[in-house]
């Protein structure tokens, strides 16, 4: 079905469509856990039932909802809820929702020893049965979003920045990203397991993508369990790929069909890892602004090496310009923008950061690339990663892909630290190793491909060993707490 013409004939009220796949797969598992399964009925049921509960507190039109809970089933029937009544969802950490936003209504699903106050909902076991006062429901209609236009998520970026931002979603870009297909240029997976934080954008969208078609999703299954189930593919970032296999190493003809990795580059070593568990990688180039992916490459053991993000995907556009806007030609480097018809158009109380990055009808990412003669789309860092020490120029992207590559490294990451001029910063470098290596050694290693590479300027003044990289709500690295930590590590 073309989002086109499901505007047309739903106007945007993705909540029916989730509505609707309740009843068509009523009997197919929707949600597959470690040790249950929740048919589309049960779910069909629990987003009414929320829904009546959440319309008898107050919540209309409009109004802001935020679940604290990670029970999956509780916080995707939730967000099916509020879209029938037309509220907002909203996600992001607490510190974040309470300097950036006066939520409405607050649900907790789960048993608080605190009282709850006006604006707060707690859900208990009466949510499973209709609302005191209800007994009828057979002429139960749900009004949904009075317009395409009118706000339906609200949710947080990764602030790898160090400072989070939240965009605004409308009915129409959730609607969007649920059914266009170009974003993934493939069909939704039978089963698929995602290891995106519960409740963020992209746990909700994908979910919903796969719920609208009948197909089943996971969430918590460790691997061994994810490959003895045959699942069909497995989403998130590279870390969080990382992370999910651990030392999992699957036996002989015992590999699953895909992973997807996005959100941050899949640099080599990660992709030969992944390599080893799944029979193909696709890797997605897109942002929290576009809403999915724009680019996409599927990486095999002959494309392996291959560092682009792949082809523009149907329904996308990419461009190169410089810093006129004028569109540069094939192999030159200048900033990326796109759009996509799942893109945002604004962050909620920033009009200077939406005027910069929405411009035209194009998202700037602020990344810079170019196109290669075969048409992929190749990254070559970031505006604001790339750094002057003495005068020398260095990209964060390019050093970190040359330190990948020696042996003992797991993830990286270089930072500028010491005073903001470019004469006295100073070069730092973070690194996550596999303790295969002596530090003392790695660090001679680093160094000496460093200045091979890229010359004396780009050997790090201080090297920290991590347990692991900072990252965000969203599983993204956060760059600006990387100087906060010389001194405090050897």
């Amino acid at each position: 079905m073309e989002t086109d013409q499901y505007a047309t004939k739903h106007e945007f009220n993705f909540g029916l469509d989730l509505l609707k796949a309740t009843k068509t797969y009523s009997a197919k598992p929707s949600f597959v856990l470690t040790e249950a399964q929740v048919p589309f009925a049960k779910m069909g049921r629990l987003m009414v039932l929320f829904a009546l509960h959440l319309h008898a507190k107050g919540v209309k039109r409009g109004s802001l909802v935020s679940l604290s809970s990670m029970d999956a089933v509780t916080h995707f029937a939730m967000f099916g809820a509020v879209s029938l009544l037309g509220g907002v969802s909203v996600w992001g950490t607490q510190a974040a929702l309470r300097s950036n936003l006066k939520i409405a209504f607050k649900v907790h699903a789960r048993k608080m020893d605190t009282p709850v106050t006006k604006t707060e909902i707690r859900v208990d076991e009466s949510w499973s049965r209709l609302p005191e006062g209800v007994t009828d429901v057979s002429g139960l209609a749900f009004k949904g979003y009075p317009s395409p236009d009118a706000p339906a998520m609200i949710y947080q970026t990764s602030g790898s920045s160090g400072t989070p931002k939240f965009l605004v979603g409308t009915a129409k870009n959730v609607t969007d990203r649920i059914w266009a297909r170009f974003a993934l240029d493939m069909a939704a997976p039978e089963r698929q397991l995602l290891l995106t934080p519960v409740g963020a954008h992209m746990f909700l969208t994908e979910t919903a993508r796969s719920f609208v078609v009948g197909a089943q999703t996971s969430v918590g299954l460790p691997p061994e369990v994810a490959f003895a189930r045959k699942i069909d593919r497995v989403f998130g970032s590279p870390r969080q790929l990382e992370t999910w296999l651990g030392a999992y190493i699957p036996g002989t003809g015992e590999k699953l069909k895909m992973a997807y990795s996005t959100g941050a580059e899949t640099q080599v070593p990660a992709r030969r890892r992944l390599l080893e568990c799944f029979d193909t990688v696709r890797i997605g180039y897109g942002s929290a602004e576009l809403g999915a992916a724009v680019c996409g490459h599927l990486i095999d053991a002959t494309t392996v090496g291959d560092r682009t993000v792949g082809r523009i995907l149907r329904g996308a556009s990419v461009e190169i310009v410089d810093e006129n806007d004028v569109p540069l030609p094939v192999g030159e480097e200048g900033m990326i923008r796109a759009k996509a018809p799942t893109m945002v158009s604004r962050y909620l109380g920033d009009a200077a950061r939406t005027a910069k990055v929405f411009r035209d009808g194009w998202v700037y990412s602020g990344d810079i690339g170019r196109i290669t003669d075969n048409g992929c789309l190749e990254l070559v860092g970031r505006q604001d990663h790339r750094m002057n020490f003495g005068g020398m120029k260095l990209d964060a992207l390019t050093l970190e892909r040359i330190v990948s590559q020696v042996a003992g490294v797991v993830e990286c990451a270089c930072f500028s630290y010491g005073e903001a001029d470019h004469i006295s910063a100073r070069l730092g470098l973070a690194v996550v190793s596999d303790d295969t290596v002596p530090q003392s050694d790695l660090i001679e290693s680093i160094s000496r491909e460093c200045s091979t590479r890229m010359g004396p300027f780009a050997v790090p003044s201080e090297i920290l060993f991590l347990d692991e990289m900072p990252l965000g709500a969203t599983g993204k690295l956060q760059r600006a707490v990387l100087p906060t930590l010389v001194g405090t590590k050897q």
